[in-house]
């Protein structure tokens, strides 16, 4: 049984009271899935903290599929995902690209980052699992050309 993460945080509930509740729930867990995650840097702060806190799960990562950027915003904004998003504008000019229209959010950024973050990598993490948010068919496209661009087995796709 997975229970939930949050990295980045959540819109209604102290970060403290999150921290708390994932240690107590963990000894009745065998892995935790994070809330969609955009910031590496928060992704590993928060990491860091838990782990020397007692937090001992496998972790997943929970990304988004290859979607659209404004439908993934529009999706984001009901699921409460505001400082999140805003992290992405700040990073990749999210407003500006909007304009331009039929622009994807891509994953790949944020895992070739965390690649080189050793924290990240000691720090337990043994998977993706990306939401398709009905999407399926990119999201399969895009882990099926990660998996032949690192020259990895295509043994099934779990979106």
């Amino acid at each position: 049984m997975g229970i939930a993460a949050y990295p980045e945080g959540h819109p209604h509930i102290p970060a403290d009271v999150l921290d708390a509740d994932l240690l107590t729930k963990q000894a009745l867990a065998d892995y935790a899935i994070t809330q969609l995650v955009f910031d590496p840097d928060a992704l590993v702060r928060w990491l860091t903290r838990m782990r020397s806190r007692g937090f001992t799960l496998p972790l997943y990562l929970c990304l988004p599929g290859t979607l659209r950027l404004d439908r993934l915003i529009r999706i984001g904004l009901r699921l409460g995902l505001g400082t999140s998003l805003r992290y992405l504008e700040k990073q990749r000019g999210l407003v500006g690209r909007l304009l331009t229209g039929g622009i994807h959010y891509d994953p790949s950024d944020l895992l070739d980052e965390l690649v080189h973050r050793p924290a990240a990598i000691q720090g337990g993490i043994v998977g993706i699992h990306c939401s398709s948010f009905n999407a399926l068919a990119s999201v399969v496209e895009w882990v099926a050309a990660k998996r032949a661009r690192l020259g990895c087995p295509g043994e099934g796709v779990q979106a």
